[in-house]
This record gives structure tokens, C-alpha cells and sequence, in this order.
């Protein structure tokens, strides 16, 4: 398990221990052996190599969000949509928690830093996809209010 940064531990110190030693697994991969450069935020770890997003983790209540730089039609059914996250170049993201399998965390993380590496990634979101997802999301919640 790789030593995490102490803002990144203190990120995730609410998490339960299989959560963030998965995390700490995570961090190691892409900040240890594939060289990313972890910059803590507020309320996010992101991971850069030469300057291009790879993943970003979003510490919450029921786990980890872990966006990636992976297609927005991927097949596995572990990702879930990222746009509440509003990062262009990050579309999915898989949610790490009790439950979670760390070998198929792993597999996505690794096939996004291979994205990265080879220049295979190309989701660039243009800021309007995000406008548009949050004029839908206020409209359902609408709806479901007056239902």
C-alpha cells in the first residue's frame, strides 16, 4: 500500500479501511509507478502527467468517486456517468466502497493511464454538455416534485 500525501490522507480519513487502502492502492499506481502528479483540493485529489488529467478522486458520505480518462461508451458496468463533476476529459467515474473489487478498480486505472501515455485519450467535453445536463437534472427533480 503506497504512502499517500498528508492532505490526500487527510481527504479520505472518513472513509471506511478497505476504502482507503484501495485509494492508497490507487495513489500508488498512478502517482508511484506511472509518475502523475497528485494536487489536492478542497474536496478532490486530482492526478496530472504532462499536464493531462488522468483521474481525480471525490471523497463522500458512501465512498470514493473516482473519475477517469476513459471513453464515455466504455463497457464495464462499474462506471457510472461523471458529469456532476464537470471535469471535460474525465466522463466516468467508478465508485469505490466496501463493496468494491480492487482488481477492477485497478484494470480502469491502469487503462486510463494508458490512455494518457498514449495519447489515445480524446473526451474533451465542451462546457455547453455540462449547462445542458444541469437544465435536465433540474428538470427531473422538478418533476419528481410535483409527482
Amino acid at each position: 500500500m503506497a504512502k499517500m500525501i498528508e492532505a490526500a490522507e487527510a481527504l479520505v480519513e472518513g472513509q471506511t479501511e478497505k476504502a482507503k487502502a484501495l485509494m492508497a492502492d490507487v495513489y500508488g499506481a498512478l502517482v508511484e509507478a506511472s509518475g502523475c502528479r497528485p494536487d489536492v483540493k478542497t474536496i478532490y485529489i486530482s492526478f496530472t502527467k504532462d499536464d493531462c488529467l488522468v483521474a481525480s478522486a471525490h471523497p463522500g458520505p458512501d465512498g470514493i468517486e473516482l473519475a477517469l480518462a476513459l471513453p464515455e461508451n466504455h463497457p464495464s458496468p462499474l462506471l457510472a456517468d461523471a458529469s456532476h463533476l464537470t471535469w471535460r476529459t474525465l466522463p466516468l467515474l467508478v465508485s469505490i466502497s466496501e463493496s468494491t473489487n480492487r482488481e477492477d478498480v485497478m484494470d480502469l486505472v491502469y487503462e486510463a493511464m494508458s490512455r494518457i501515455e498514449s495519447g489515445e485519450h480524446d473526451v474533451d467535453r465542451p462546457p455547453e454538455y455540462f449547462r445542458a445536463a444541469r437544465r435536465a437534472q433540474r428538470r427531473s427533480y422538478f418533476w419528481e416534485a410535483k409527482s
